[in-house]
């Protein structure tokens, strides 16, 4: 599919209020302004002031980086900044997602940023990658990449007992993200990549699901020395006003049942004992 035209404001407007189920009417009421500037705006015959377009953005939750598209479309200056993980000025965000990393122990988490590339991660996580990755030359790249990991045939794919329900839903998370901006060259390529990795042929194990809570959809690791059953969380930073910040993911998993908890205390002691866990060292920022 080819990428589309950089759309008009009115076009952006309209996009964004139709993903939010807004008539121009509501849209109008909750920005305290007229169901008639909103049509004006959309069809180009109006122009907004960048208060009420900030008023609009505000209603309609749309994320900072897709806010500056639209103040750039209306003819104003951009607002919102995108700081390096790395800058000076983020050391105390640093500090803080590096204790989220300890404190989770001994159950895996990292941080992940709008394409899933692995910011940081804590060591149960490391002893992961590394035990259920088929290929460990795959961990050898500078940056590691969550879908990559999770999807690619040399890495947990193989080893992933339920990957046909598995799949869907994190496939799904890139789908999401590039239909909300189709012009992003790179999540159309991630998006592209995870596509690929499909296997027809592939089969989920017929235990796979038993007795775990339809609620959630776990991923289900098993190789010949581990299994692991863990459901996961993701979790964002509060009122962010910088671009990195609002597009950081905290993802966390949990084991499902008390055999999975009981390998993710066993893994910990290893890791302690340094027999696992130590190829992703000095490959992702770590702590």
């Amino acid at each position: 599919m080819a990428l589309q035209k950089p759309k008009s404001l009115g076009e952006l407007l309209r996009k964004w209020r139709s993903m939010r189920n807004l008539s121009q009417l509501d849209l109008a009421e909750k920005a305290e302004t007229s169901a008639r500037h909103i049509s004006f705006i959309e069809t180009g015959r109006g122009r907004p002031s960048k208060g009420l377009l900030m008023r609009l953005a505000d209603v309609l939750e749309i994320p900072l980086r897709a806010r500056n598209t639209l103040l750039e479309s209306a003819g104003f200056a951009s607002c919102y900044s995108e700081t390096g993980l790395s800058e000076p000025e983020m050391e105390q965000v640093r500090k803080t997602l590096e204790f989220i990393c300890r404190a989770t122990e001994p159950y895996p988490v990292m941080i992940i940023d709008r394409y899933w590339n692995i910011l940081m991660a804590n060591e149960a996580m490391k002893c992961i990658s590394e035990i259920f990755v088929a290929d460990s030359t795959m961990l050898d790249q500078e940056g590691i990449n969550l879908m990559r990991l999770v999807l690619h045939p040399r890495c947990w794919r193989k080893n992933i007992q339920n990957i046909v329900e598995f799949e869907p839903y994190m496939a799904s998370r890139v789908l999401r993200a590039l239909n909300t901006d189709p012009q992003d060259r790179k999540m159309r390529a991630l998006w592209e990549e995870v596509c690929s990795y499909s296997d027809e042929d592939e089969t989920s194990s017929s235990d796979s699901w038993d007795g775990l809570p339809q609620l959630l959809k776990p991923i289900h690791l098993k190789n010949k020395d581990f299994e692991l059953k863990l459901f996961t969380t993701i979790a964002t930073l509060g009122a962010p006003q910088d671009i990195t910040l609002q597009e950081l993911r905290i993802e966390c998993g949990f084991p499902v049942d008390k055999h999975s908890e009981k390998c993710l205390q066993h893994l910990r002691v290893q890791r302690k004992k340094g027999e696992v866990g130590h190829q992703l060292d000095g490959k992702l920022q770590g702590i």
